[in-house]
């Protein structure tokens, strides 16, 4: 059980090096998925509808898949179930959520980010079914 007072996990979330949001986890039990229901939302097809949990347990914060279609990794290995440390990166999707449980604050986000509300890829990039390459022309050397 999380107990006032104490430094507070919180998850800092990332899509391409862009800091999103800051959730700090006050809840025993925290959801992660694309559906409305969840505690944490991501509306991105790479994420399913119910993706994962954190269940909190004294002072350990354990992150479980619930099955979900692509998976979910912790520092680049998959997971199905795994005890977080502070400073662990979780990988769903394209989406990095970093957990953390100093007292510290995100040095990367310099702004206040609005939490209540999902985040949703028509504000955050185009979602993985949509995504096109672009060729690449090289750049033309300089002159000597």
């Amino acid at each position: 059980m999380l107990v006032e007072g104490e430094a507070m996990p919180r998850l800092v979330l990332s899509l391409d090096g862009v800091v999103l949001r800051e959730v700090t986890l006050t809840k025993d039990r925290t959801t992660i998925g694309r559906r409305s229901h969840n505690d944490i939302v991501i509306d991105n097809l790479a994420v399913s509808g119910e993706h994962a949990v954190m269940i909190a347990n004294g002072d350990d914060t354990y992150l479980e898949d619930l099955g979900s279609t692509n998976g979910t990794t912790v520092n680049g290995q998959p997971i199905k179930k795994h005890l977080l440390q502070s400073g662990d990166t979780v990988e769903i999707g394209k989406y990095r959520l970093r957990y953390q449980v100093d007292g510290t604050h995100n040095e990367e986000s310099g702004v206040d980010i609005d939490t209540s509300q999902p985040l949703r890829r028509e504000f955050y990039g185009p979602g993985p079914s949509t995504i096109s390459r672009v060729p690449r022309t090289p750049c033309p050397s300089p002159a000597p």
